[in-house]
């Protein structure tokens, strides 16, 4: 199911790049266990220790994906008592890494955790450590659900509603999202100074602009700013702009400054490179989808309208269910039919929206 997010029309071309992306971080750690020293009521792997540290994060906004977990100043003296997850707000607990070295009996990681910050990524290649005695300083390691004990004792997925889902696959709502990190022996506490969160964001950003700031528009017809290429009707080009939430999904595309009564296509697909098309600028490649035709009303075509599917699930009605965190391109191709204004070429394109689903 997507969640409610209410989003910006349009963002600014300097932000481009950067838009969909977040960190954020606290300062707020604490001993661990939060009480006394460890193993409390804990049944492996069934039951989990009483007293977990907990630290809390407030995000404003949707996960789409989680790119990074890091923990700044994570130190203990037996590294394969601890086992650390990332809770959504929605109360879904997602392993980071479990009991380093751990056989699933009484052998495990006896190294120190130490250094200034433990990183938790998806995939890379430095495995999280695991042996009977290795310490784990500060470095960025692959996400582990419990594979480096001999033999491995990997965490039964969903057990104590924890699952492993890799950090890439991890989306959710905005509100609270918290570190849990628990003590699975008695006899030794660790402690931590605190965690960030890096991700990505759903967006929406207009790209492929024929205001002349980026591909030249096939005849110098360039746009006004922020727009597509000009049109015989010379509006300043076409602009295409989205509002709505994303769960439910009632994003609305909308094209304004087209030609009164145009015939207009909206259409889907992955980004390509600015190629001229018709009297404008294309920026779509593969996965192309003809999503919506509508006729302009002065100048202004909106797209779905009320009976119509919604973005994604027309998408999906297409063949392509849009995956959390994909980002895709649309654009607007509408009629403009004009013999003398950049001959050759019968219809013009918006400028494009690119849309981080979560």
């Amino acid at each position: 199911m997507r969640r409610a997010l209410t989003v910006l029309l349009f963002f600014s071309p300097s932000a481009l790049l950067h838009a969909g992306s977040f960190t954020v971080s606290t300062n707020v750690g604490g001993p661990i266990p939060a009480v006394g020293t460890g193993g409390v009521g804990a049944v492996w792997p069934t039951q989990l220790p009483a007293d977990p540290a907990i630290s809390q994060i407030t995000l404003p906004h949707e996960v789409a994906s989680v790119t990074n977990i890091s923990i700044t100043g994570l130190a203990h003296p037996s590294a394969g008592e601890l086992h650390a997850a990332l809770r959504d707000p929605n109360g879904i607990y997602y392993n980071l890494f479990v009991r380093s070295g751990f056989d699933g009996l009484d052998n495990w990681n006896q190294g120190n955790f130490f250094g200034p910050v433990c990183g938790i990524v998806t995939q890379n290649n430095n495995p999280f450590p695991g042996g009977p005695n290795n310490n784990i300083g500060g470095a960025i390691y692959t996400q582990d659900f419990g594979n480096t004990g001999t033999p491995p004792a990997p965490w039964p997925n969903g057990n104590a509603g924890i699952v492993n889902t890799p950090l890439n696959q991890i989306w959710g709502p905005a509100g609270t999202w918290s570190l849990v990190l628990w003590d699975w022996e008695s006899g030794n506490v660790g402690s931590f100074t605190g965690w960030s969160m890096s991700g990505v964001r759903p967006s929406i950003e207009t790209i492929c602009l024929g205001d002349g700031t980026g591909l030249p528009c096939p005849c110098g017809n360039s746009g006004a700013p922020g727009h597509g290429c000009n049109n015989s009707s010379n509006t300043g080009g076409a602009i295409l702009t989205g509002s709505g939430t994303f769960t439910p999904d009632t994003i609305v595309l909308t094209s304004t400054g087209e030609r009164p009564t145009s015939l207009t296509i909206f259409v889907q697909g992955g980004q390509g490179v600015p190629t001229p098309f018709g009297d404008g600028v294309g920026c779509l490649a593969g996965l192309l989808k003809r999503l919506y035709v509508k006729s302009a009303v002065g100048g202004v075509a909106t797209a779905p309208e009320p009976g119509d599917l919604s973005i994604s699930a027309r998408s999906a009605a297409l063949g392509y269910t849009i995956p959390h965190g994909e980002f895709l391109v649309y654009q607007a191709y509408y009629r403009d039919v004009s013999a003398t204004f950049c001959p050759g070429a019968t219809f013009n394109v918006s400028s494009g929206l690119r849309i981080t689903w979560p």
